[in-house]
């Protein structure tokens, strides 16, 4: 009894391998995409003495959550969830194209709210790069600890 149960609780996962290893990049491009965002913030925050200004923390949190809202939704649309059988460079391309974009539209959203000038800029140039650079790192370090397993890659 206790094989069937097995049996089918694997059948299961393997059928919804997609969703799930979809529900895991997305988790780990937002948790890699807000951590870029808060240490641009966190840099420039150490750089305050040196630069002078001053961190406008709401704006940025604000900020964030269409970043990644725009940064997800570009994902989708690019093929980056699940990304079976993406080459490692086109990925990286993709990855790189979605940031870019992403960084677009937040800079648009900001221009057409009236607040380019109260976000920092060094702040959104660190978080293009530091996205970019994560979001990679991130998506390599996921699959290459959970590929070993059978639920994971193309069907």
């Amino acid at each position: 009894m206790a094989k069937n149960q097995n049996r089918k609780i694997r059948t299961t996962l393997l059928e919804n391998r997609s969703s799930i290893v979809n529900a895991l990049l997305i988790l780990v491009d937002i948790l890699t995409l807000s951590l870029a965002v808060l240490f641009s913030a966190l840099i420039r925050l150490l750089l305050v003495p040196i630069m002078g200004g001053a961190i406008n923390w709401p704006l940025i949190i604000q900020g964030l959550g269409f970043y990644i809202l725009f940064a997800i939704l570009l994902a989708w649309i690019n093929g980056l969830y699940p990304g079976f059988g993406l080459a490692a460079v086109h990925e990286m391309q993709k990855v790189l194209y979605v940031v870019s974009l992403a960084s677009v539209f937040l800079g648009v959203f900001l221009f057409l709210q009236q607040l380019g000038m109260a976000y920092s800029r060094f702040v959104f140039v660190l978080t293009w790069f530091l996205s970019a650079l994560l979001m990679m790192l991130g998506r390599f370090g996921l699959r290459n600890r959970l590929s070993r397993y059978a639920w994971w890659g193309i069907p």
